[in-house]
């Protein structure tokens, strides 16, 4: 799709001249994008927003574009509204160990920010691009940061209506607004657009080490993850793979001693690469998007054992964060596989999703898996619920047209 004259005229009236730009078309899911809408001013953003309700034109709503695939294909895009020119770092401080941080400022030059200050930060980066908003958004896991919504103290939101929000504080303490700012958090930008937020940081641990268990129990594991220093486990297998568990200890010194004791001698740990769980759950969360499928299910913790199996016995791989209930499946997909072979997998994320007491949703595949499907699983008791948001927030269906759950 492509704005017409008009509407460009209308939008650059708005925004300024530099702030819509064409460009050579761009492939997102089937649609070809041409313009691209780029502010630091969320007052000017809200306009625009305000002329595309009228006119009827929807809006791809985009970070870095690390997430990219996290949603179901749009009903329509007639632009890309990037958040990147929301890039300043407003306020970092250390005393407080909180931060308020633009939603395009790139995770990594947070982190870079924060070196040596003895603070890090909450949320976890999909690559150099992620950006603090694209986090939020997408309520982004990893191994350390399980639960972004934890972390956010505050949000100014741009809401397609044009008004902007502010949600939650640099306290939580009689803060108006504070639960309505975790709305956004995982909202995939359907809801509203995040312009900035405020972040819980997290201090910096006395002592990190890392350990490597083979071939443990599902129990075993989750004991692991659940010992008081464990800031990270990642338990892996399927496919013919014997089990693997990676843990990552962190804390004062003392208590890391002891669970690192415990390890050893309970579980027969050994040592572990200062790398090695990262580069596992990277490789966890990579998917080739042309022959493969990755499904995230979330469950009980002590039903881990029994879900992976169904992966397993549907030929699949899978890794999981025992102690926070989360587990990715990964199952090939190669290019003459067919519908068939795509609900069979879907039938075995379902079955093993029940066998987990839990959810489904299918975070990355080909476009050829993900059109006609809702990538966020079977619909529950809370679609009427985020029908009734989406009618309230965005009448218009302006932002992300199609790409929530239930192609809201």
């Amino acid at each position: 799709m492509s704005l017409d004259d008009a509407s460009v005229a209308a939008l650059r009236a708005e925004v300024g001249e530099g702030a819509l730009a064409a460009q050579a078309p761009v492939e997102l899911d089937g649609r070809r994008i041409a313009w691209t809408l780029c502010t630091a001013d969320a007052a000017a953003l809200g306009r625009a927003l305000r002329v595309l309700g009228e006119r009827g034109l929807g809006a791809v709503v985009r970070g870095g574009g690390t997430r990219s695939g996290f949603g179901n294909p749009p009903r329509r895009a007639d632009l890309v509204l990037s958040t990147r020119g929301f890039a300043e770092l407003h306020e970092i401080d250390v005393d407080e160990g909180v931060a308020h941080l633009g939603a395009g400022v790139a995770l990594a030059e947070v982190e870079r920010a924060l070196a040596g200050s003895g603070w890090e930060l909450p949320l976890g980066a999909a690559g150099e691009d992620s950006t603090v908003g694209g986090g939020l958004a997408a309520a982004a896991v990893d191994p350390r940061r399980a639960a972004p919504r934890s972390a956010v103290l505050g949000l100014t939101v741009v809401l397609a209506s044009g008004e902007v929000t502010h949600c939650g504080g640099r306290v939580v303490k009689n803060v108006t607004g504070y639960d309505l700012a975790k709305l956004h958090v995982g909202g995939h930008g359907s809801l509203g657009v995040i312009a900035s937020a405020w972040l819980r940081l997290r201090p910096v641990a006395e002592r990190v080490e890392s350990w490597r268990v083979e071939e443990p129990s599902a129990p075993r594991a989750l004991e692991a993850a659940r010992r008081p220093s464990a800031r990270a486990a990642l338990f892996e297998g399927g496919t013919g793979s014997p089990p693997r568990l990676l843990v990552e200890l962190a804390g004062d010194a003392a208590a890391v001693a002891v669970d690192a004791a415990w390890l050893r001698e309970t579980c027969g740990a050994r040592a572990a690469g200062p790398g090695e769980l990262d580069d596992a759950f990277a490789a966890a969360a990579r998917v080739d998007p042309v022959d493969a499928l990755r499904v995230r299910i979330a469950h009980l913790p002590t039903r881990l054992a029994k879900l992976t199996g169904g992966i397993e016995a549907a030929g699949g791989r899978w890794a999981a964060l025992p102690a926070h209930g989360l587990c990715w499946a990964h199952f090939p997909l190669p290019g003459g596989a067919g519908e068939a072979r795509v609900d069979e997998i879907l039938a075995a994320t379902r079955a093993a999703a029940r066998e987990g007491a839990g959810r489904w949703r299918l975070e990355a595949a080909p476009l050829r898996a993900r059109r006609g499907r809702d990538v966020f699983g079977d619909p529950d008791a809370a679609l009427p619920l985020m029908r009734a948001l989406k009618a309230r927030f965005d009448p218009a269906a302006v932002l992300n047209p199609g790409r929530f759950a239930g192609a809201l």
